[in-house]
């Protein structure tokens, strides 16, 4: 059974149809595929910053992320997000395991940039606990909060994350988001790979969010991962469409096919 990293962006957990809970609790029970879940949590984590007072920025996607925001960072994201997670996979008929990249250290990390704060990349993931989990059938659900070689917590993007594991397992990789792929001025860009991704950078047709995203699914591809694409959640059908062969969302590639339009922000 192949393994598939699902990373769920906070934006769509708010709008994710109980389907989609549906249909992966259904790929793990009928064994098609062996799910992990790596999920965000960006408006919960700023709603309650909001309300705790603790100001928000954000710099190319990536959360400043003070030590004072990092205890905001793991309520969003540990307390609550992962365990929603956790409770909807149950009630759709799934066996689901909530847990932190802090618990036994399974996501290792350090710190980027000093300007960033406690913001840290993964540079191991500890793949023998993930795999005890699947032993024993269940689904993990990863919140993407990491400890460095020193003890020090830090903040991880999501899509990094869910990218580091992937690559860690060998495993395919599906970023599910509100959107139907990378959206250029001709429409969904069904194939993508690193030269056009820059230059979609550069002139901000990608900005935002969508950067490390894209980022993040283009080096996972060149570590090895077989698939890597970018799916609308909020149209569970379109998981199965992908697993099918459909041309649904965005497919990262190594190379792209000759006359496949890309467009620039004009």
């Amino acid at each position: 059974m192949e393994t598939i990293v699902f990373k769920c962006g906070g934006s769509i957990l708010a709008s994710l149809p109980d389907e989609c809970y549906q249909i992966l609790t259904t790929l793990h029970r009928e064994g098609i595929c062996q799910p992990i879940i790596v999920h965000g949590g960006g408006p919960i984590i700023t709603a309650l910053a909001e309300g705790l007072g603790v100001q928000t920025q954000f710099v190319n996607g990536l959360r400043v992320t003070t030590a004072e925001h990092l205890d905001v960072v793991e309520m969003g994201l540990s307390a609550k997000t992962n365990k929603q997670i956790v409770q909807k996979l149950w009630q759709e008929g799934g066996k689901a395991w909530g847990i932190s990249g802090v618990d036994a250290q399974l996501l290792t990390s350090e710190q980027i940039d000093p300007q960033l704060g406690l913001v840290g990349k993964i540079v191991q993931v500890k793949t023998p606990i993930i795999e005890s989990m699947l032993q024993q059938d269940y689904i993990p659900v990863i919140s993407p909060v990491a400890l460095s070689e020193s003890l020090e917590k830090h903040n991880v993007n999501a899509d990094e994350a869910a990218a580091s594991i992937a690559k860690a397992l060998q495993a395919k990789l599906c970023f599910l988001t509100d959107v139907d792929g990378v959206q250029t001025n001709d429409g969904i860009e069904h194939e993508l790979n690193a030269t056009v991704a820059q230059q979609l950078i550069d002139s901000e047709v990608i900005y935002g969010g969508m950067i490390p995203k894209v980022q993040s699914g283009l080096q996972a591809l060149n570590h090895g991962v077989e698939q890597v694409c970018m799916l609308n959640g909020t149209q569970p059908e379109s998981i199965s469409a992908w697993l099918n062969g459909e041309q649904v969302g965005t497919v990262f590639v190594h190379k792209q096919k000759e006359g496949s339009v890309h467009a620039t922000n004009s």
